[in-house]
């Protein structure tokens, strides 16, 4: 037991060192909205581990909290060195709306979280294909390969491990209703970061909330209810990759830096729900294309051709 806590601990460290590696890692000369990209970093991190995840299976290395936060420290510590070798930190702001925002999506989860499963965190879905879904990411918990569209086998995996020293594999059911939980609480967070550039006046801010609950209560929370929390994540995905997109015609972002999570992105949509893959793609790819013949640079499409189709 001793050692499995002593993983967890690791894992939470170098995870951290990689959270925060990303998150002060200068993306853009400008200051960024720090609580949207939070999230982003979080969601950047879950597309990172499942990279990882994908490659070391190809040489029979498992996955799990172990093998990953070698990655983890890995790419954190690279970016950190970045950042104090060149001596610069990406800056943010951070605005009462922002915290007001996040607060009251955080009620609006506690609702219907205790609502559904109560405060012991019971069992009461509306289908068994949670049930399938548990099953596969204990199969990854058991034996660390990945197949097929492991994006939220993986990641519930990986947070069973991260909690396991807490209470007896029996009760890893909970782990999984919490992290259902949370994937409610990020797409909506998601959904606000993709809307929150224009949310400026007064009366912008207050129906960009009430917008964001309206779809917080629609279809990711249909996804909670019923069990279908990799629809939910492959959702937010796309949301982050709109964000992205957002960033590269608004000249926010460093265009490689961009292309790089495109990318990240883009593969673990795959691995997470590859039906919504082939319009997302193709979209990714009209908005670059778009953008660069309205800005009379088309010098640069090959370039960018074929970035997206290396993607």
């Amino acid at each position: 037991m001793l050692l499995v806590a002593l993983k967890s601990v690791w894992y939470l460290l170098t995870y951290l060192v990689l959270f925060f590696g990303f998150y002060r890692y200068k993306k853009s000369d400008i200051r960024l909205n720090g609580i949207p990209w939070l999230a982003i970093t979080f969601f950047a991190i879950m597309c990172f581990n499942t990279l990882v995840a994908g490659v070391i299976n190809i040489v029979s290395i498992p996955a799990n909290i172990l093998t990953l936060s070698f990655a983890n420290l890995a790419a954190g510590g690279a970016l950190w060195f970045v950042i104090i070798k060149a001596k610069q930190r990406q800056q943010y702001f951070f605005e009462a709306f922002d915290f007001i925002a996040t607060g009251i999506l955080i009620i609006a989860v506690a609702f219907v979280a205790n609502a559904q499963f109560g405060t012991g965190i019971n069992v009461n879905y509306e289908t068994s294909d949670p049930s399938v879904h548990l099953r596969l990411a204990m199969d990854v918990f058991n034996t660390g390969e990945v197949s097929g569209m492991y994006f939220t086998a993986l990641n519930n995996a990986l947070f069973f491990e991260l909690l396991s020293p807490l209470t007896a594999s029996f009760y890893y059911y909970k782990f999984f209703i919490v992290s259902d939980i949370l994937m409610l609480f990020l797409s909506g967070l998601m959904f606000l970061a993709v809307i929150r550039r224009y949310l400026l006046k007064p009366f912008m801010k207050v129906v960009g909330v009430i917008v964001t609950l309206i779809y917080l209560y629609g279809y990711p929370l249909n996804n909670m209810i019923f069990g279908f929390e990799y629809l939910g994540v492959s959702v937010s995905i796309i949301a982050m990759l709109i964000f992205f997109c957002d960033c590269f015609i608004h000249k926010e972002l460093n265009h490689w830096f961009i292309a790089a999570l495109l990318g990240l992105g883009c593969l673990s949509l795959m691995v997470a729900y590859i039906m919504f893959v082939p319009v997302i793609y193709i979209g990714i790819f009209l908005c670059i294309c778009t953008y660069l013949i309205k800005q009379k640079n088309s010098s640069n499409l090959p370039r960018y051709c074929c970035l997206e189709q290396y993607f």
